[in-house]
């Protein structure tokens, strides 16, 4: 088990910060495609994903930029 989570905390080291700008790309595109949408449509779930993303993207490139710059 513990052999297992070394390797991952590896992969996580190698190959954190690109999956974290990916994750917040994903996000911007996310928020992009559903501009139009939200002004169309009044759905509670759309309203649940449009206000995840933007709370994520803003943290998500926070967080990364910070790692980034250390």
């Amino acid at each position: 088990m513990a052999g297992g989570l070394d390797q991952l905390v590896a992969l996580w080291r190698e190959w954190g910060i690109q999956v974290l700008v990916l994750l917040s790309l994903a996000l911007q595109v996310t928020l992009l495609i559903t501009a139009e949408i939200r002004r169309r449509k009044d759905s509670g779930v759309l309203r649940v994903v449009v206000w995840s993303a933007y709370l994520l993207a803003d943290t998500t490139a926070i967080y990364t930029l910070g790692h980034m710059s250390v």
